[in-house]
């Protein structure tokens, strides 16, 4: 089993069909990437004035397997699930 599915079957991750992403922490997607083998390549945050994250962006890939995964988030008033689209090779990872 891998860690996405890890997350999904705890409950960590779930999906949204209203706005057809994952509700989850960006940290335990970007964790369960790298332990897939993932290697970051560029991660940024948006911010607002204020210095509030509003989101950010974190691409990875597989050197191994030449595969490339990209995590795009909004951040939501609840803390720590922010909502979350994936790709893994240009394809959405949905439910």
């Amino acid at each position: 089993m891998t860690l996405l599915d890890e997350l999904r079957e705890t409950g960590r991750m779930a999906w949204t069909d209203q706005h057809r992403g994952w509700l989850a922490s960006p940290e335990d997607i970007v964790d369960a990437l790298t332990s897939e083998g993932f290697e970051e390549s560029k991660r940024a945050m948006a911010w607002t004035r204020s210095r509030e994250a509003m989101g950010g962006i974190w691409q990875g890939q597989n050197l191994r397997t030449g595969a490339v995964t990209c995590a795009i988030w909004v951040n939501r008033d609840e803390p720590h699930r922010a909502l979350v689209f994936l790709h893994i090779d240009g394809e959405p990872l949905a439910a």
